[in-house]
């Protein structure tokens, strides 16, 4: 489930011009970055149901981010609202795929500062993901 669920939220987090990471965001300096990129730490179980059937239960948390030029305070909260505006449309793609896949919880929180030493404009979000079994 795990596997399915993460390559699931890959494939709907897919833009144009991004690249995809995984990892603990502790090695996102140790990692060749090349931005505008998503990065998604691994999955983390916090619920099952059923025996034979049910529902695995997963919290997601991922960085959108974007290479920041001197930005102002105005073109920062245009990002935010920009990558605001991808994730709410990677989770549509990712409730019409072929698996059964239910987003709740949504939380969109822009970063104060830098994650790396590119200086970038980052969202985070995170929200819980259930994936139907079996598939």
């Amino acid at each position: 489930m795990r596997t399915q669920l993460r390559r699931a939220i890959e494939a709907a987090f897919t833009f144009p011009e991004y690249t995809s990471y995984c990892g603990f965001i502790a090695n996102i300096n140790a990692a060749e970055l090349r931005l505008p990129c998503v990065w998604m730490n691994p999955l983390e179980l916090t619920g099952k149901t059923g025996r034979e059937e049910g529902e695995m239960t997963y919290a997601v948390s991922l960085y959108m981010m974007t290479r920041q030029d001197a930005w102002t305070e105005e073109r920062k909260e245009k990002a935010w609202t920009e990558m605001e505006k991808q994730t709410t449309e990677a989770l549509q793609r990712l409730n019409e795929g072929e698996v059964m896949i239910t987003v709740n919880n949504l939380k969109c929180a822009p970063d104060e500062y830098s994650l790396t030493s590119f200086g970038e404009v980052s969202l985070h979000v995170t929200f819980i993901a259930s994936i139907k079994y079996p598939c």
